[in-house]
Formats: C-alpha cells, structure tokens, sequence
C-alpha cells in the first residue's frame, strides 16, 4: 500500500510541477495585496483538487463514454510525450535561422 501511494504521489508531484506553478503564481500575482493573494491560491488550489478529484474518479467512465480505451490514450500520451521536445528543437532551429539573417 505505501508503494502505490508513494507512486502516485511521485507521479502526481512530476505532472503537476510545484515548484514551476509556484513561479508563474508569482509573476501573475505580483502587483497584489497578500490577503487577495492567499485568497487567489486557496481558490486555485481547490478548483485544481476538484478537477484532479473528478477525473480521479471518473476518468476511466469519460473514456469509455467516449469510446476511448485506456492503452490508446496511454499511447498517444506517449507519443504526445515525444513529440513535444522535438517540436521545441525544431522552433529553437528556425529561431536561429531567422535570427542569423
């Protein structure tokens, strides 16, 4: 039990990001009062429970629902997860093209 949990946190932790939603809070933020700031992150912070909540639970009937099994929307996760870093080498390149003319 304390394997599955330590998991799901390690995945959790990775996919969601702390330390770079924290950042970007910031910025955002940066102009406000603490108390209007502290209330911005507590609704935030439960609207992001929810959805992970409700997806948590229900996820897998969405998928169904929509017809849409579990391996397929694992592969294209993957390949979503591959695809990415090769678009942002390939945007990086044309940068440096535009940029030496």
């Amino acid at each position: 039990m304390f394997h599955l949990f330590a998991s799901s946190l390690t995945t959790l932790f990775v996919a969601i990001g702390p330390v770079e939603v924290a950042s970007m809070f910031l910025a955002l933020t940066a102009g406000m009062d603490a108390p209007h700031r502290r209330k911005l992150a507590i609704l935030s912070a439960t609207t992001a429970l929810g959805v992970l909540l409700a997806f948590a639970l229900g996820g897998i009937q969405l998928l169904e629902l929509i017809g849409v099994g579990l391996p397929a929307f694992r592969t294209a996760s993957l390949s979503r997860y591959f695809a990415t870093p090769c678009a942002l080498k390939h945007s990086v390149s044309e940068y440096a093209v535009a940029s030496k003319k």
